[in-house]
């Protein structure tokens, strides 16, 4: 975890403040540490408990100084971190919400953990249209058919412009194996258009099954593919 730099701190400011007037409110999660204003801006649902969500979820959120996960009224879990703006972006992440969970899974906090280390172990960024091999099911022994990320702009973001420079919120979003070979050809952005014309909130949903194979889907993918 790097100490945080006057580009980290506006960045921050601004991302809080967006998500205040996103969740007007609403309840989240701060895995790590909290910063000194939190309580006066963010109403704490509750900062993740060793006991309730284990040791990995605490080493999970290294090398980030924190990791929001907002309980979002459209039935998802937004993840935000807060460690990356000195390289010109933050990392976020959906995934559906169920009606019986009171806290958010943790297998995106480690997918944005090991992504955040690349870039400050190799000084490379991410950007809109990149994709991520994870090289196998991103859930390990659980079932899902999601093997890797594409990358897009969060759509709830608009890129934060601050006396230190301009930072993005760059969305990771799972994608299987016939979605990474396509993606492979080019990049990303027409996969991820064509997942947005059912999903604006481009939710990572490990039960979700390819797109490929929709009619639709592909037009959209080959039209946005032509331009």
């Amino acid at each position: 975890m790097h100490n945080p730099s006057q580009t980290d701190r506006e960045a921050w400011t601004q991302i809080k403040s967006r998500l205040n007037d996103i969740y007007q409110g609403g309840e989240y999660v701060c895995f790590g540490l909290l910063n000194e204003d939190d309580t006066n801006e963010l109403p704490l649902l509750k900062s993740a408990s060793l006991d309730e969500l284990g040791e990995d979820a605490y080493q999970a959120v290294d090398p980030f100084r924190s990791i929001y996960v907002f309980h979002s009224p459209a039935q998802h879990w937004h993840f935000i971190t807060m460690g990356l703006s000195d390289f010109g972006f933050e990392l976020t992440c959906r995934v559906p919400l169920t009606e019986s969970e009171k806290l958010p899974p943790t297998w995106p906090l480690r997918y944005l953990r090991r992504f955040g280390s690349y870039v400050l172990e190799t000084n490379r960024g991410f950007d809109a249209g990149h994709y991520i091999d994870a090289a196998g099911p991103i859930l390990g022994s659980r079932p899902t058919a999601l093997e890797g990320f594409g990358v897009a702009n969060d759509p709830s973001f608009d890129t934060i412009s601050s006396a230190e420079g301009k930072v993005q919120l760059l969305q990771i979003v799972g994608l299987t194996r016939d979605e990474l070979e396509r993606v492979k050809k080019t990049d990303a952005k027409a996969v991820l258009a064509a997942l947005a014309s059912s999903d604006p909130f481009l939710l990572s949903d490990y039960k979700r099954g390819s797109i490929m194979g929709d009619a639709q889907k592909l037009s959209i993918i080959e039209s946005q593919e032509e331009r």
